[in-house]
C-alpha cells in the first residue's frame, strides 16, 4: 500500500488557522476558575443583545403604590464570547421611572460593562432625579434606636403610649393638638409630618473599576456629584381629625379639620444644632474601594465570598459644601445548601459597618457607597426590611443580613430563562455614636419571606414581606437585596 505524503505547507496553514482561531477564544487576560458560571447557570443563560421591559406595580407602606416601567437592553454575546461564562452580560442599559400615590417620582438611568472593550476595566454610569414628599426622619443619633412613644390622640393629658406600632403612633399624631406657641393665631397644631420631610435630588456618578489577581481583587474608584433640595411641612396646612368628634359615626362631627403643622423633628433638631443641612447643597464626593470576589454570578450568585472596603470623601474641592467622610466593610457569603438533595438552595449572608466621621448632612447620613449599590440603613428594601426606611441613623451603624433562597421551578419561555426562589429572610441591626459604644446587646430584628424571579441570569426581581415590632412591610425592587 502506497502512503502519499501531506506537503508541510498545507500541514502549517491548517495549524496556523486553528491556532488562530482558538486564541479567538481564549481569555485575554486570565480570570480565575472560581468566577465561571455554575454549570447549569451556564447552560441557561441566553445569548445575544435582547431587552427586558417591566410594569411596575409595588407596595411600600412610607411611599404608597408604585406605578412605572423599568427597561433593559442586554447585551450577552454568545458562546464562543471567552467572558460568556464569568459574567451575567457584557453590556446593560437601564431606564427606570416609577410615580407613587404618595407623589414620590423618580427617574434613572444606567450603563454598565464588566469588562470594557475587552479590558480590565469596568464601567458603570449612573443619572438620577428624584422627588421623595415622604422622606423620612427620626433622629440622627442613638436616641433613635428609642421606641416610639405618643399620648392617644395627641393630647398632652392623654395616656401615654411606649413601644408604639408605626401605625398607630402615625395615627395619633395626625389629630389636632394645642398649640406650643403663644400665637393667638395658631391656638391649635398637628404633628401629622412630624418625622417627614420633602427631599428633592438631582446626582451623576462615574464608577470604574480594575480587575487585579485574576479577577478575585477589584480596585474600584469613581466620582458623585448630586444637588438635593430640603423643605419641611412646618406651617403647612393639613385636614385632620379633632381629637374629641374625630371618630364619630356623625359624618357633620367627624369631619376633618384645616389645622397648622407644628414644627417636625428635623426642624427641632437643626435650631437644637444636633444636624447639618437643613438647607440642602451640594454633595459632590470621590469614592476608592478594595474588593475581594470569588462568586460564581454577580446578579445571583450560588457560590463564593464578596468583600469590599470602601472611602468615601466629601470635599469642598469638588464644590461640595459639605467635609465629611465614610468607612464601610461588608463581607458576604453565598453556599449551595445540601446540593446533593435539594434542587438550588443558596445559603446567603452579609455583614457590614460603616463609620461616619466629620459634618456629615441629615439626609446623608444613613446613605451608605457600597460598589455593588447604594444602600440605605437601617430600614427599608435593602437592610431590617420590617422597619420604615431611615428608621436607624448614627455615625457609626451594623447590620447582618440572612437568607434561604430555594428554587422553587424554572419556565423557559422562547429563548427566555425564568428561575423562581421561594426565600425567607432574616435582618438584624443597630446604630451607635461612636465605634467605642458599639456592643452586641439590644439589636433590632426583622424576618419574613421573598420570592425572586431571575431572569436569563442576568437581572432579578425581588418581592419581599418582613415584619418587626413596629412595622409590616412589603417591597418590589430589582436585583437581590446582597
Amino acid at each position: 500500500m502506497i502512503h502519499k505524503a501531506i506537503p508541510l505547507w498545507i500541514v502549517f496553514i491548517a495549524f496556523s488557522f486553528t491556532t488562530l482561531f482558538a486564541q479567538k477564544k481564549q481569555l485575554p487576560f486570565s480570570i480565575s476558575e472560581k468566577r465561571k458560571l455554575h454549570p447549569k447557570d451556564y447552560k441557561e443563560k441566553r445569548e445575544g443583545w435582547y431587552p427586558t421591559i417591566f410594569p411596575l406595580l409595588g407596595s411600600d407602606p412610607n411611599a404608597g403604590i408604585a406605578f412605572g416601567t423599568a427597561a433593559f437592553l442586554f447585551n450577552n454575546k454568545d458562546r464562543t464570547d471567552p467572558f460568556f461564562a464569568y459574567t451575567p452580560f457584557r453590556s446593560k442599559y437601564s431606564l427606570v421611572a416609577v410615580r407613587t400615590t404618595k407623589n414620590v417620582a423618580l427617574f434613572m438611568a444606567i450603563y454598565e460593562s464588566p469588562f470594557f472593550l475587552d479590558s480590565k476595566w469596568g464601567v458603570k454610569l449612573k443619572a438620577l432625579s428624584s422627588t421623595n414628599p415622604r422622606a423620612t426622619y427620626f433622629g440622627n443619633d442613638s436616641k433613635s434606636l428609642r421606641s416610639l412613644t405618643y399620648r392617644r390622640r395627641s393630647q398632652a393629658d392623654a395616656e401615654k403610649v411606649t413601644n408604639a406600632k408605626l401605625i398607630d403612633y402615625e395615627e395619633n399624631l395626625a389629630y389636632r393638638r394645642a398649640g406650643k406657641t403663644t400665637n393667638i393665631l395658631r391656638p391649635y397644631e398637628t404633628d401629622i409630618m412630624y418625622n417627614r420631610y420633602i427631599l428633592k435630588r438631582q446626582m451623576a456618578a462615574l464608577t470604574f473599576s480594575r480587575s487585579i489577581w485574576r479577577g478575585v481583587f477589584n480596585f474600584v474608584g469613581g466620582f458623585l456629584f448630586s444637588r438635593v433640595g430640603i423643605e419641611t411641612f412646618d406651617d403647612h396646612v393639613f385636614s385632620v381629625p379633632d381629637p374629641v368628634f374625630g371618630g364619630s359615626a356623625v359624618p357633620i362631627l367627624n369631619s376633618p379639620v384645616p389645622t397648622i403643622s407644628g414644627k417636625t423633628k428635623v426642624t427641632e433638631d437643626s435650631e437644637a444644632e444636633e444636624i447639618v443641612g437643613i438647607q440642602g447643597g451640594f454633595v459632590n464626593t470621590f469614592r476608592l474601594a478594595l474588593v475581594y470576589d470569588t462568586r460564581d454570578l454577580t446578579t445571583n450568585p450560588s457560590d463564593g465570598v464578596f468583600a469590599e472596603l470602601t472611602y468615601e470623601q466629601s470635599e469642598p474641592l469638588l464644590g461640595s459644601d459639605f467635609f465629611f467622610h465614610r468607612n464601610f466593610l461588608q463581607i458576604r457569603s453565598y453556599l449551595l445548601f445540601f446540593p446533593k438533595w435539594l434542587q438550588k438552595s443558596i445559603l446567603a449572608s452579609r455583614i457590614g459597618i460603616s463609620k461616619t466621621n466629620g459634618e456629615s448632612p441629615f439626609f446623608e447620613s444613613q446613605r451608605i457607597w457600597g460598589t455593588q449599590r447604594q444602600i440605605i440603613a437601617l430600614g427599608g428594601n435593602y437592610t431590617l426590611r420590617g422597619y420604615v426606611i431611615n428608621r436607624f441613623v448614627a455615625k457609626v451603624i451594623g447590620f447582618a443580613s440572612f437568607e434561604l433562597r430555594h428554587r422553587l421551578l424554572t419556565w423557559r419561555y422562547e429563548k427566555n430563562f425564568l428561575g423562581f426562589y421561594l426565600t425567607p429572610i432574616y435582618d438584624i441591626g443597630k446604630v451607635w455614636d461612636t465605634v467605642r459604644e458599639v456592643d452586641f446587646t439590644n439589636y433590632k430584628h426583622s424576618y419574613g419571606l421573598g420570592l425572586r424571579v431571575v431572569i436569563n441570569h442576568a437581572m432579578v426581581l425581588s418581592l419581599d414581606y418582613s415584619q418587626s415590632r413596629e412595622s409590616r412591610q412589603f417591597f418590589m425592587s430589582f436585583n437581590h437585596a446582597f
